[in-house]
């Protein structure tokens, strides 16, 4: 009977640690994104389409589904310039936004630190239907992974900073049509901070 009770009370003292870490996290982030050129081509003189630096800010959701793993959804949004280098010119060709979505999961790899594994899908939305884009900006499928160091600021919220490395294939139609459609790979690499929900 003794046994049972301390079985009892300890089960009793876990619900409010298990409840907690049921909880669904929410987290936003800000920072600035790298991209490779989206074209590179060398027929007679070498041609590349290059992307400036991009702010870019993300919101993601996640909950647990074993033990501290966590599973969830991300949207990202960032936006910057574009330009295109022929030979020794440079030519302007306004702005650029990526809208991404993404399924991800994720762990601890030491106390403060996480890792994240993201997939979906990237859409490229040009200012203007000009040039690589005249048809139109792609869907394209994407994929990554991040790093997260968390800082707890308040008994909710904690302080993070995130590395990011993700890639997708990029063509369009437009490039399609006048004989360039073979996709290209364009890695990109991202640094932000951001507030988040504490999760275990």
């Amino acid at each position: 009977m003794r046994h049972a009770s301390l079985v009892a009370a300890v089960a009793l003292l876990a619900l409010p640690t298990t409840a907690r870490a049921q909880h669904p996290e929410y987290y936003f982030d800000l920072g600035a994104t790298y991209a490779s050129p989206l074209v590179r081509e060398d027929v007679l003189e070498p041609i590349e389409v290059k992307q400036s630096v991009a702010i870019t800010g993300r919101i993601g959701a996640a909950v647990p589904f074993s033990g501290a793993y966590r599973a969830g959804l991300e949207v990202g949004f960032g936006s910057g310039s574009y330009h295109a280098d022929y030979a020794d010119a440079s030519n302007d060709l306004g702005s650029v936004s990526t809208l991404t979505l993404q399924g991800t999961v994720g762990g601890p790899l030491v106390e403060r630190l996480r890792w994240r594994l993201a997939a979906g899908t990237i859409k490229y939305l040009p200012s203007d239907e000009t040039g690589i884009f005249a048809q139109g900006g792609p869907w394209k499928p994407i994929a990554g992974v991040a790093l997260e160091y968390r800082l707890p600021v308040s008994s909710k919220l904690d302080l993070r900073f995130v590395g990011r490395a993700d890639v997708h294939p990029f063509t369009t139609d437009e490039l399609g049509s006048r004989g360039f459609g073979a996709s290209q790979w364009v890695p990109r690499y991202a640094l932000g901070v951001g507030l988040g929900s504490l999760g275990t």
